[in-house]
């Protein structure tokens, strides 16, 4: 399996071929992206298993997929999924750190959500939403407008959070920020199952 990563600009040959793949490339331009960071299998760009758009003013923190993936121990399913999805977004060394050390599940609920594809960690957007709607009895709309609240650290949405209960010795902020899979924040992406299945069949093949 060859796995190719490049930044180009639109002015790249290579950016034809992904900005026709990729429509929403033309709705990033629109809101300044002027730079665009691929990541693909086997030299085909219909396999991309990464696509981020920047400007001038962000880059990504550290370029190196290759060795990251080198790094993987397992690379069961969940470890390919918290990869796709967090790569970019933290450091290479702790992103590699915590996907080969699975967090051992604290209780039933956190094993029945998080255990089959976030090793134990409570790694993704719709991961967050499903534990705020088992406590609250929130909707699906209230589920995801929390997320979305949270992500933004809005002080309304984290005063809530230091209110509902987790269980009789913790509230659900600290539940939260024990059990993160970015800590940094913390802060929740959406799971990028396709681009995680994509990469996964690569390496069964």
């Amino acid at each position: 399996m060859k796995i190719s990563e490049i930044i180009v600009s639109e002015t790249d040959k290579q950016f034809k071929i992904f900005n026709r793949l990729q429509p929403k490339i033309s709705n990033w331009m629109k809101n300044g992206v002027d730079r665009w960071h691929f990541i693909y299998l086997n030299d085909d760009p219909n396999l991309c298993i990464h696509m981020a758009g920047f400007t001038n003013n962000y880059a990504p923190k550290e370029l190196n997929f290759q060795h990251v993936f080198d790094a993987i121990k397992r690379r069961h399913y969940a470890d390919l999924l918290l990869l796709v999805t967090y790569y970019g977004h933290m450091q290479n060394e702790l992103l590699v750190d915590k996907i080969n050390q699975p967090k051992v599940p604290v209780d039933e609920l956190t094993a029945l959500l998080f255990n089959e594809t976030s090793n134990g960690y409570l790694a993704y957007a719709h991961q967050l939403e499903q534990i705020y709607s088992t406590l609250t009895g929130a909707t699906s709309n209230e589920a995801s407008q929390f997320r979305k609240e949270w992500n933004r650290k809005t002080q309304s949405t984290l005063n809530s959070a230091n209110t509902i209960l987790y269980d009789r010795s913790k509230t659900l902020s600290q539940y939260i920020k024990e059990n993160a899979f970015f800590s940094e924040g913390p802060f929740f992406l959406n799971a990028n199952f396709r681009q995680a299945k994509l990469l996964y069949e690569s390496v069964l093949n």
